[in-house]
């Protein structure tokens, strides 16, 4: 009984302390107004990198078309873009990017390259939009939680 008490503990510090880092991150995208990867949570960023450069090994160039979103530009996307709302998106986290590629953008020579680059951004741990059937340039990052779960530390 005790051991799974202190597991469950353990679990919860452990998503607390996540949420704060993620909090920390975000206060320093908005602060210095970072852009790009570089408003990613690093171990996105790192995992980011990781599948740019595997793309360019496999003759896929790809660019990162979208990263950081605020909840103000996320309920401005239309409905054709996006079903989630302001704080219902991993973008508002930094834990989500969108990509193209470079040579092709939206329009590669086969949906074969799509299928690639979801293969390998799984293989570095991300979550591929693809496996929904529609959001093939996008790639988030669960870690041990969920949007769902972070939403409340940025509540006003």
């Amino acid at each position: 009984m005790w051991k799974d008490f202190f597991r469950a503990l353990l679990q919860q510090q452990q998503k607390d302390r996540t949420g704060f880092e993620v909090a920390r991150h975000l206060s320093k995208v908005l602060l210095y107004e970072l852009k790009g990867a570089d408003s990613l949570y690093p171990d996105v960023r790192d995992k980011f990198g990781q599948l740019q450069r595997r793309m360019l090994e496999l003759g896929k160039p790809i660019f990162l078309s979208d990263s950081f979103r605020s909840a103000k530009k996320q309920n401005k996307l239309s409905t054709n873009v996006t079903n989630a709302g302001g704080l219902q998106s991993y973008h508002q986290y930094g834990l989500a990017f969108d990509v193209a590629f470079v040579k092709y953008r939206w329009d590669p020579p086969s949906k074969n390259w799509w299928t690639v680059l979801g293969r390998e951004g799984k293989k570095v741990g991300l979550t591929w939009g693809g496996d929904w059937g529609w959001d093939f340039g996008h790639f988030e990052w669960h870690n041990t939680f969920t949007w769902k779960e972070l939403k409340p530390h940025f509540i006003r």
